[in-house]
C-alpha cells in the first residue's frame, strides 16, 4: 500500500511539474509571437517609408523637372563650337597669339587666397603679466 501511494505521488508530482514547464514554455512562445508581430509592423512601416522616399527621389531626379528648374533658375546658354577646346595644350597658343574674343579668358578674376599657410614659430618678446589666483588653499587642504 505504501509503495502504491508513493508511486502515485511521484507520478502526480511529475504531471504537475511537466504541466508547469509546459505552461512556462507556452508563455514564452506567446511573448515571442507578440514581439514578432511588433517587429513585423515596424518593418512594414519602414518599408513604406522607403517606398515613399524612393518615389520622392525619382520625382526630384526627373530629368525633365531638373531641366525646367535649370532653365528657370540659371541663365545658362549652350556652348558654341568655337568656345569648346578639345586639347588643353592649345590653350596657351590661343591666348598668346590671338587677340580676338573667340575664346573667353577672364582677365579680372579675383585672386584666390593661397592654400599654403605659414606655420613657423616666432617667439614673442612680449611678457605676460602674472594673474591673480581665483582661489586659495586653506591650511586644512581645502580650496576656497
Amino acid at each position: 500500500m505504501k509503495g502504491t501511494i508513493l508511486k502515485y505521488g511521484v507520478v502526480f508530482s511529475m504531471v504537475i511539474g511537466s504541466g508547469g514547464v509546459l505552461m512556462n514554455i507556452s508563455q514564452h512562445v506567446q511573448r515571442a509571437e507578440r514581439e514578432i508581430k511588433i517587429y513585423d509592423r515596424e518593418i512594414a512601416v519602414q518599408e513604406e517609408a522607403i517606398r515613399v522616399l524612393k518615389a520622392e527621389w525619382a520625382y526630384l531626379n526627373n530629368p525633365l523637372r531638373l531641366e525646367l528648374l535649370a532653365s528657370k533658375g540659371l541663365d545658362l546658354a549652350s556652348p558654341e563650337a568655337v568656345n569648346i577646346i578639345s586639347d588643353m595644350s592649345t590653350l596657351s597658343t590661343i591666348t598668346s597669339s590671338s587677340s580676338s574674343s573667340s575664346v573667353f579668358v577672364p582677365s579680372n578674376t579675383p585672386k584666390r587666397p593661397s592654400l599654403r599657410r605659414d606655420i613657423s614659430y616666432v617667439p614673442s618678446s612680449r611678457t605676460i603679466p602674472p594673474t591673480k589666483n581665483t582661489f586659495s588653499i586653506n591650511n586644512d587642504g581645502g580650496a576656497q
